[in-house]
């Protein structure tokens, strides 16, 4: 079963006992833990991108990709 998958059954049970809340702050915690990892593996990814592009001289494909990057980070500090 999938972390998202167990955390979501969980989350209807919290509140039946204390036990129940327990595992679901456990598996909370993990998924929040794994969408971080994904997401600086995938921020580190695109780093070495900007790296290559423009390492072969293609800046303008090097600024698309930062510029990206800029708007995907502006929208998550809005909502």
């Amino acid at each position: 079963m999938d972390q998202r998958d167990k955390r979501r059954d969980l989350m209807h049970e919290k509140y039946t006992s204390l036990d129940c809340w327990v595992m679901y702050q456990k598996a909370n915690r993990d998924v929040r833990k794994t969408m971080q990892l994904a997401q600086e593996e995938w921020i580190s990814e695109q780093s070495m991108n900007i790296d290559k592009k423009s390492i072969k001289g293609s800046s303008k494909k090097a600024l698309s990709t930062i510029m990206n990057l800029m708007t995907l980070v502006n929208r998550r500090l809005v909502f």
